[in-house]
């Protein structure tokens, strides 16, 4: 990796628990020799358990966060998570066509709000064609890919929608080996496969997300990236700990070498 420290624009949610949103992207870039610079696009009330509801941040104060933060520091990467609105996602837009040419890795984590009726189609239409790596698990892909009936025609459907990579993994806890499979322009490229490990987390996918976005902003090829991101993710979830009633938290802070 680059001796240097990128700095990683991650656009997410606030989860008072410090597990998973832009907690996790904090823990997980300064774990990796990244600088994060946090935009906040909701304020959730949640424990370890769920999420109980939710402050939509107003969509001016959204831009005017990216905005700042473009005007002034070079940002190396771009990561989007729980983008809470189809207002969000147009303003998203906006302002990353203003600001072209850096890594962008999409986590739209549907299954952790209420979405609006046009949410997807304002997704595929709007952010797709921005992304350099879309994360998805497997039901997310099958809700955005609404002709696909298979993993693999998703992917098709969602590369020929702009995107230049997706990820699709299955869904936790269903099989006894977790698989997320990576997909290009040429097909299928590679898989990744985990142990299964007998807890629920707060923040597995963000983890996730931001450490593959962490190693794109230090130039690692996507391949690489995710292979890195897989890695330091099984640590951290090995290393997870109880800190409330509910799901467990990664243990991301570590050294690069640990």
């Amino acid at each position: 990796m680059n001796k240097t420290t990128p700095a990683v624009m991650c656009v997410a949610e606030l989860d008072p628990t410090g597990g998973g949103g832009i907690a996790a992207d904090i823990e997980t870039m300064c774990s990796l020799a990244c600088h994060c610079t946090p935009i906040m696009t909701a304020i959730n009330i949640q424990d370890t358990q769920d999420i109980k509801d939710s402050a939509i941040v107003d969509n001016l104060l959204l831009i005017e966060q990216m905005r700042a933060v473009l005007e002034d520091i070079d940002v190396s990467a771009v990561k989007l998570h729980q983008l809470a609105t189809v207002a969000h996602i147009e303003s998203i837009h906006t302002v990353l066509k203003d600001y072209p040419a850096r890594p962008t890795v999409l986590d739209p984590a549907l299954w952790s709000l209420p979405v609006e009726p046009d949410y997807g189609d304002a997704l595929c239409a709007l952010l797709l064609p921005l992304t350099t790596l879309l994360v998805l698990t497997e039901q997310e892909a099958l809700e955005l890919a609404g002709s696909a009936d298979n993993v693999t025609a998703c992917a098709h459907e969602l590369l020929e929608m702009g995107c230049d990579a997706v990820l699709i993994s299955t869904e936790p806890g269903i099989y006894q080996s977790y698989v997320s499979r990576l997909y290009g322009r040429a097909g299928l490229q590679q898989s990744f496969e985990w142990e299964h490990l007998p807890n629920n987390f707060v923040g597995a996918g963000s983890t996730f997300a931001a450490a593959i976005t962490a190693y794109m902003a230090h130039g690692l090829p996507i391949q690489s990236a995710v292979r890195q991101a897989k890695e330091y993710t099984w640590r951290a979830l090995s290393n997870a700990r109880r800190i409330g009633m509910g799901k467990l938290v990664p243990g991301r802070i570590r050294t690069r070498d640990s």
